[in-house]
């Protein structure tokens, strides 16, 4: 995932206000704020890892700036850090931040069919998957 910047640009008052407004209104669609503690799953736009949600920790929020501090729970800075990254996130809409879900009922599994959209886990990451075709019962 790539860093967000402010880029240097100044902003006046009435903008930096309008941002602290949009800011302190982004809530997660469960209509709970984004605030530091959340725990919530970031979809990364880097082409490497379009579409892929990783699940991470808000470490600060409600700067007025529409951004927000996350450490990933399984996302490095590379491959030999032991630190998992930390990054500022703006997100520019709704599902770009959402709580993590719940787990899936019992037997779920046995109701899926093909062409059902899921969510597959794979490197410490949710893919968005259709799944093509399951076996016979």
């Amino acid at each position: 995932p790539a860093a967000a910047s402010g880029g240097g640009k100044a902003l006046s008052a009435d903008a930096a206000a309008a941002g602290a407004a949009e800011a302190a209104a982004f809530r997660l669609r469960s209509g709970a704020p984004v605030v530091e503690g959340s725990e919530v799953e970031v979809r990364i736009s880097d082409a490497e890892l379009e579409g892929a949600r990783y699940e991470a920790l808000v470490l600060a929020a409600g700067r007025g700036d529409g951004l927000y501090r996350v450490r990933y729970s399984c996302l490095h800075a590379s491959a030999h850090a032991d630190e998992t990254l930390k990054e500022w996130v703006q997100p520019a809409a709704e599902d770009e931040l959402r709580p993590p879900p719940p787990p899936p009922p019992d037997g779920f599994h046995a109701r899926l069919s093909p062409g059902d959209k899921l969510e597959l886990l794979f490197e410490g990451g949710w893919w968005p998957v259709v799944l093509t075709s399951r076996p016979p019962p």
